[in-house]
This record gives C-alpha cells, structure tokens and sequence, in this order.
C-alpha cells in the first residue's frame, strides 16, 4: 500500500491532500484521493498521483499497470487523471449512489495507466 499526505508547507501540519494506491503483484489500484476543497486547482492532486505512482514504479516488484474508478459526473477529476495518460476502459452502471433522493445513480468510469509511458 503506498499512502500519500500533502501538507501545507507553511505550517506543515496541516493536511491538504492525500492519497492512497494498493497493488498485488504488477497491478495497482487508487484507491482514494482528496484535495482540500480549497487548495483544489493548485496541482496539489497532480503532485499527489505523480509521486505515488513513481513509488509504485520504484518497489521491488515494479508496478506497470494502475486502475481507478472516477465518477463520470466528475469532469475536473476525469480531466486530472487523462493528463497523466489514463484511458477509459470501462464503466460501472450506477455504480455511485444518488447525490440527491430521487436523482439517478452515476456510473463509474473505469480507467487505465500504462506506468511505463510515464517519463
């Protein structure tokens, strides 16, 4: 398991992110990530997914491959993900529960990292 905490570097207590890979064998999962709602859209996230995935890639037995599942009503973190080369390659149907009584479920969009494109 690799888990990841960015913290505010002026106090360097506070937490403003974090994340959390697991993997088996050549396969990793992200499992989670969250951005202080506002420090978002500061590249926290993307420091984030960049140094655990250079982690994964780092351990003994490299990882190659790295799966997540993001909301497809979640453009900003759909948009993160593909700027460091993931691909959808699948969908979960109503995989996520209704936001609000009475609206439908979202489905989850199941995404690929090929690690070794990564520079």
């Amino acid at each position: 398991m690799v888990c990841l905490v960015a913290r505010d570097p002026l106090d360097g207590f506070t937490v403003q992110g974090l994340c959390v890979f697991q993997h088996a064998a050549q396969e990793a999962e992200l499992l989670m990530i969250a951005v202080d709602p506002m420090r978002r859209r500061q590249g926290i996230g993307l420091q984030l997914l960049k140094a655990g995935l250079a982690r994964l890639q780092a351990q003994a037995q490299a990882v190659s491959t790295c799966f997540l599942e993001v909301a497809e009503s979640n453009p900003a973190a759909r948009g993160l993900y593909q700027t460091l080369g993931f691909a959808d390659v699948g969908r979960r149907k109503a995989y996520y529960p209704p936001a609000t009584p009475g609206s439908p479920a979202d489905d989850a969009i199941i995404m690929r990292l090929d690690l070794s494109t990564l520079c």
